[in-house]
């Protein structure tokens, strides 16, 4: 723990003394009662955050292997890429939401192959059967196409000649027709399928 030395004129009183406990618990500092000239000796201790991993709701056993024989094992193993990165789907608790520390999070996740398009709202009609996967495959390289999308929150958003740009970007490379005049086929609906679909990159 470190410990530091505070010297100078007394602070306060003889029969004083003044602690503070940070909010976050992290620390806590005791200021004795002193004299004029007495060297004080401030102790801070950190106390480290200890995750709650639940798993078939028995708590998860906390493990630290050897790190020498660890580095043994690990450079005999055969690297085997993932075929089926699972992504996040969905959370107990809504995103963006303040919680406190040693809050449990329920996570649902899915590789992109497994999630189907059309459980999300206000998606276009015609991509509704496809897997993230799929759509994902056919723009993996149209970097101008990704950038428009990502640069605005919503379709409403976008400015005419953007729009002009993505609806033939999205045409070309996905096969969605983009019609105002059909519903579900709305450039918001095309809009929408290809901001799900970056949201699992």
């Amino acid at each position: 723990m470190p410990t530091f030395g505070i010297t100078g004129s007394s602070l306060l009183g003889s029969q004083q003394k003044k602690t503070v406990s940070q909010s976050s618990n992290l620390a806590n500092v005791t200021i004795p009662a002193r004299t004029t000239n007495q060297t004080v000796f401030v102790e801070l201790g950190n106390k480290p955050a200890k995750a709650n991993i639940v798993r078939d709701g028995y708590a998860v056993p906390s493990i630290r292997p050897d790190n020498n024989r660890l580095d043994v094992l690990l450079s005999g193993l055969k690297i085997i890429l993932p075929t089926k990165t699972p992504r996040v789907l969905d959370q107990a608790i809504a995103p963006g939401t303040r919680v406190s520390v040693g809050t449990e999070v329920d996570l649902i996740l899915a590789p992109r192959s497994d999630i189907n398009i059309g459980i999300f709202d206000n998606i276009h009609v015609d991509a509704a059967q496809s897997n993230v996967d799929e759509i994902l495959e056919k723009v993996k390289d149209q970097k101008q196409l990704q950038d428009l999308v990502l640069k605005y929150d919503k379709a409403d958003d976008v400015i005419d000649s953007d729009r002009v740009i993505l609806g033939n970007l999205i045409g070309e490379f996905t096969g969605l027709e983009i019609s105002e005049d059909k519903p579900g086929q709305g450039f918001g609906n095309a809009y929408n399928t290809m901001r799900t679909v970056y949201a699992f990159t």
